[in-house]
């Protein structure tokens, strides 16, 4: 007789453990098929920010349709440095920071989209220049370029990378901030 309510009571437990299996898989299918988990991959975890497959998305639609634009690449000044000597959660903060400024400083300008596209940089596309506002970033440099039909994707990231550059070695220059590969 034990024997038997042994058995019974392993026989149970597998039931419950297949079933609870079947309903975490059908709730799964769901949640697939209703894009419920788009909110966790479409924004950035940090910054709440679009990612860079979004801005991918988005700028071949652009280029497709030969729509004219300003494209901003953004890049955090010294974040390597800010890393290396106080730690990986002050670099977070800053890049949560700069988000934000970024954020706040564009809120009144319409037809705008805003990605971080890498560790420390940032994407704005936008329909209206925004130098102006981005003037005001304390902790980044920045670069603008505008398209009009006239370049490829690679022509325009790589004008737009160049010109970041160019404004940093300036900074540096200047002793805004330091060259991280003399450190």
């Amino acid at each position: 007789m034990r024997e038997f309510l042994e058995n019974d009571i392993v026989h149970l437990i597998i039931l419950l453990i297949t079933m609870t299996i079947m309903i975490l898989s059908f709730k799964l299918k769901n949640c697939i098929l209703l894009n419920k988990f788009i909110p966790v991959y479409k924004y950035d975890f940090l910054t709440g920010l679009e990612l860079r497959q979004d801005f991918d998305k988005k700028i071949t639609k652009l280029m497709k349709e030969a729509t004219p634009f300003y494209i901003s690449l953004i890049d955090i000044n010294d974040l390597h440095s800010i890393n290396k000597q106080l730690g990986y959660r002050a670099g977070d903060e800053v890049i949560k920071e700069v988000a934000n400024d970024i954020s706040k400083l564009l809120k009144k300008i319409k037809n705008l989209n805003i990605y971080r596209i890498g560790g420390d940089e940032f994407i704005v596309i936008s329909q209206d220049d925004i130098n102006h506002q981005l003037d005001q970033l304390a902790k980044a440099s920045y670069a603008t370029a505008y398209f009009n039909g006239d370049k490829d994707y690679n022509a325009l990231f790589d004008e737009i990378d160049q010109a970041v550059m160019l404004v940093k070695k300036q900074k540096i220059i200047k002793g805004e901030f330091q060259d991280r590969r003399q450190h």
